[in-house]
């Protein structure tokens, strides 16, 4: 039968000779079974019916096994596109909001450069780096505050678009949280910081019904848009990473290219 045909060719490949005749002669049996010329590695004899190639000239069998290799590799072409075809997602499934994009790295002695520049200069907020990822874009800014020992007039702060996390990284301060924000007055739009960190939004003189929480080093907050923020009290100093999220892009991007630059020379005036 045709699959004790080829099992004695499998078997002669084991024991006999290798390339392409030998594995020409398993492969094309249509029953019976055959033996292998050790010196030629090509079908010798038969018990029952012989195969479709048997009996032909050698040339002729040589120009068969050529089409026969051709074969293979065809279906080793069709065979690896059908496994490709199996690891792509599937079109039915939710895509990559962000195909193909590539990940951001920020080494904590960038992030050092920029507390040291906020100390050296008196700076407030910076912004680190800003990255698209697909539906939104990520701001990242260091932000250093020194102490306060009551608020300053005017300072609830709120963004219209873009929310914040801040991990505290060292010191401490009362923090007010709250969406109730009194005497709303609009920021211009042309500040720095609208332009550039966290889009446009109000001031306010106070958060009713606030919640005042006391933050440290180690803890997150998370502020929502639209949500007051209010520094009330900074025992000495407090500096925090602040991740925004611009799911509007109203901010510009800004690349590590750009952030070597910033720190290479003094901020200009008003950052």
């Amino acid at each position: 039968m045709v699959f004790r045909g080829a099992k004695a060719g499998f078997a002669a490949l084991k024991s006999g000779p290798s390339g392409p005749a030998a594995l020409y002669a398993a492969l094309t049996l249509s029953r019976g079974s055959v033996e292998i010329d050790a010196g030629k590695g090509r079908a010798l004899g038969k018990t029952a019916a012989p195969c479709m190639h048997a009996g032909k000239p050698i040339k002729n069998r040589e120009v068969s096994m050529k089409r026969f290799g051709m074969l293979l590799v065809a279906m080793g072409l069709v065979l690896g596109s059908a496994a490709q075809a199996q690891e792509k997602i599937n079109p039915t499934d939710p895509q990559p909001t962000c195909p193909m994009c590539p990940g951001t790295y920020i080494p904590s002695s960038e992030l050092e450069a920029y507390t040291k520049k906020a100390l050296d200069e008196k700076l407030l907020d910076q912004q680190v780096r800003d990255i698209d990822i697909g539906k939104a874009h990520i701001g990242l800014g260091m932000v250093h505050r020194g102490r306060l020992e009551k608020p300053v007039p005017d300072s609830v702060a709120e963004h219209d678009q873009i929310s914040e996390v801040y991990h505290v990284i060292s010191g401490a301060a009362t923090l007010v949280l709250g969406p109730d924000i009194l005497n709303r007055q609009r920021r211009p739009a042309t500040m720095r910081t609208v332009v550039e960190f966290n889009g446009p939004g109000n001031n306010g003189s106070e958060v009713r019904n606030g919640v005042a929480y006391e933050i440290k080093a180690g803890d997150v907050v998370v502020i929502p848009a639209g949500t007051g923020h209010w520094f009330t009290k900074i025992d000495d100093h407090i500096d925090y990473i602040m991740v925004r999220i611009d799911p509007d892009k109203v901010t510009p991007l800004k690349s590590e290219a750009q952030s070597k630059d910033y720190l290479s020379k003094p901020a200009r005036k008003g950052e």
